[in-house]
């Protein structure tokens, strides 16, 4: 009850600020001489969703929708080619210049986000993570929830599991309930090392196993593109794809050599699948530090995005690029929209 008190509050706060143009100002205050980058992961429906992705990085398709016409009607969208000459100091940034980018390479992008981008002519870049297109699996964090889902399920029999795995969860809960408490019990994982992750995926598969209970075998929603599918996001002349890397395990906790290689194949890959070349690159989980910094440049990219909130301006640091977070909480009215790209959440 209280957090729709407070959502209803501060939609009322900001709807005012934004009416009263207090927010177009700080807006316009953020984004002087600089590019303002927005990034998206997933645009997913709410009524009838399947997926254990993070509420942080979704938002529905109708909010997509309005976020592009208020891009297309107040902001400039620019191409990744006219970013990386803003960015190089060989042309001025427009007025409000921005630029979409979309992490990770889920299927929804094309279901749901390319409609949207080709209704209002907006382009985009979309960051692939190699392992995953094409692949029947899906990243680490929605496998082990479904497993935990698994568990949940099967009651009383796998309660014992969930406590040992730190994810137990109350056998009264709504489905709902159930799974946002997974999705938490998952998300307190997110510091293990990738061999620490591997090894408590197929603890807990062995388990579910021994105790007679089905492995999920599909991923709902939480699907990646296939190559087709991605070919055809790239053939619709306004998605430029860069890399995410394979494994999508963040750069600094992988060994030097495997991050190198990370870092190459990946490129690689792309290029030759898709046809194109393969300028930028995003920081998994938008973790990075000096040495994974300089192996993406050395690997022969233009620059790289990072996760932290922020404009860029031309002649800064090219490999790490600040952006701005959008997702369904706060971004789903043009008051909360502007409100978060001016840096006033």
């Amino acid at each position: 009850m209280w957090h729709g008190i407070y959502s209803a509050a501060k939609d009322l706060l900001v709807g005012t600020l934004e009416a009263s143009g207090l927010l177009w100002r700080q807006m316009d205050k953020r984004l002087s001489g600089k590019v303002l980058v927005l990034m998206y992961h997933r645009v997913l429906p709410e009524l009838g969703r399947d997926s254990f992705s993070a509420p942080g990085i979704i938002v529905t398709p109708d909010t997509f929708d309005r976020h592009l016409g208020w891009i297309r009607a107040h902001l400039y969208p620019l191409t990744p080619v006219e970013f990386d000459q803003i960015l190089a100091g060989s042309r001025s940034p427009p007025r409000r210049a921005c630029l979409v980018t979309f992490d990770d390479g889920w299927y929804d992008n094309l279901v749901y986000a390319l409609p949207a981008l080709s209704r209002h002519s907006v382009p985009a870049l979309l960051f692939a993570a190699t392992d995953f297109i094409g692949a029947s699996q899906c990243f680490w964090q929605e496998r082990l929830a479904r497993l935990f889902y698994a568990a949940w399920q099967a009651g009383s029999r796998a309660s014992g599991l969930l406590e040992r795995v730190g994810a137990a969860t109350p056998l009264n809960l709504s489905r709902t309930a159930a799974r946002r408490e997974i999705r938490d019990a998952v998300t307190r994982k997110k510091g293990l090392s990738p061999c620490e992750i591997k090894s408590l995926v197929q603890a807990v598969e062995d388990a579910l196993s021994e105790l007679r209970i089905a492995l999920p075998r599909h991923f709902g929603d939480d699907r990646f593109l296939s190559w087709a599918e991605l070919q055809h996001l790239t053939a619709s002349r306004l998605v430029t794809v860069g890399s995410h890397a394979m494994s999508h395990f963040p750069l600094p906790r992988l060994p030097q050599d495997v991050m190198e290689a990370e870092l190459r194949r990946s490129r690689a890959i792309l290029e030759a699948r898709l046809n194109t070349g393969v300028d930028w690159f995003a920081y998994p989980n938008g973790d990075y530090d000096a040495t994974s910094v300089a192996m993406v440049a050395a690997s022969g990219y233009r620059g790289a995005f990072t996760t932290q909130n922020g404009a860029v301006a031309p002649g800064q640091d090219a490999f790490t690029l600040r952006r701005v977070n959008m997702h369904e909480g706060a971004t789903h009215t043009l008051g909360r929209f502007l409100s978060c790209i001016s840096g006033k959440q």
